[in-house]
């Protein structure tokens, strides 16, 4: 597969540099182009794009220059979705190490999004959709919204934070996707933290994830026709933990000190002021652990949520074999 690889540079003066997202689009769209498409963003941006106008297959990578130091895109004013994946040869999108703001970029006159416009919306393409170490905020409607006439059948959402959106955190009105959440977090949604059309193709699987705030279930769709699968997750309602989930095995629910549990929950640093187990009794699945954490920090510990937490090394060790020696005792 031949691959070009684009920079979203201003400075820049190549013949693949460009200012913006939507730049890059018209350049490429309706002429020839390699099918993998890499563009590789090197600062914060205002931008909304719109993926269409393609002719031949394509794969798609848009991320950050450098992993774990996240470049902005924020929402123009009255903008549409942060990123729009509305075409029939788009095969897959992958979106890592970028934050995307629908409340705009703070200049004067820009109010961001208008209303119901999504982070990222699939439709009519995109068999897969992959996001790494991606945290989409302040959209008008649902952090992410596979539409039914999307063929988005592969979801896979690692790290990531979906953080006051109007709507859901994930909205998946498609009949036979299989989302798979690992050490994401759902804060502050509208409604539910997810939503997904009831059918038995349906699957949501939630491993070690975190939801806190959202006025609807944290944890959605127990006892429905979809499969939903939620492992060791946490939960501020008592959703996780809920026995009618297809498998609710080691998540907790009914966890409301976000002081104590987060940096500064309430200013949006939701990174850990104290390792899982002591927060939550439990700690992550490390079969279902991404290898590095949302700031691409290596795991070492398999924390709950997209945040690895970060303590004196001995002293932390220390707790852990503790743990670990306690448990054998009270099995035996």
């Amino acid at each position: 597969m031949e691959t070009t690889t684009s920079y979203i540079d201003s400075s820049g003066s190549g013949a693949n540099d460009y200012p913006d997202l939507s730049s890059w689009r018209d350049a490429i769209a309706g002429g020839s182009y390699d099918e993998n498409q890499i563009v590789i963003v090197k600062h914060d941006i205002t931008d909304n794009l719109s993926l269409h106008g393609f002719g031949t297959d394509l794969s798609i990578t848009i991320k950050s220059d450098i992993p774990g130091a996240k470049r902005t895109v924020y929402s123009d004013h009255e903008g549409d979705q942060m990123i729009f994946s509305g075409d029939a040869e788009i095969t897959s999108l992958t979106v890592e190490d970028l934050i995307f703001d629908g409340a705009g970029d703070g200049s004067e006159g820009n109010t961001g999004q208008v209303g119901t416009r999504s982070g990222i919306h699939t439709t009519l393409g995109t068999d897969t959709l992959t996001l790494n170490r991606v945290r989409i905020k302040n959209v008008t409607q649902h952090s992410i919204l596979v539409w039914s006439a999307s063929t988005t059948t592969v979801l896979d959402c690692d790290n990531c934070i979906f953080e006051n959106p109007g709507g859901s955190g994930y909205r998946g009105a498609l009949a036979d996707t299989v989302a798979t959440f690992r050490n994401c977090m759902f804060v502050g949604c509208t409604g539910g933290a997810q939503n997904c059309v009831a059918d038995s193709d349906n699957t949501g699987n939630y491993y070690n994830c975190l939801s806190f705030g959202n006025t609807g279930n944290d944890f959605a769709h127990a006892g429905g026709d979809q499969t939903t699968n939620v492992r060791y997750c946490v939960s501020q309602d008592s959703t996780a933990a809920d026995v009618n989930h297809d498998d609710n095995t080691g998540s907790v629910g009914g966890k409301t000190a976000t002081g104590t549990y987060f940096t500064d929950y309430a200013g949006g640093d939701y990174t850990l002021a104290q390792d899982d187990f002591s927060s939550w009794t439990i700690n992550g699945d490390s079969a279902n652990t991404p290898a590095k954490d949302f700031n691409y920090k290596t795991r070492r510990f398999d924390d709950v949520g997209p945040y690895e937490h970060v303590a004196p090394t001995r002293r932390r060790i220390a707790r852990r074999i503790t743990r670990r020696i306690a448990r054998r005792i009270s099995h035996r």
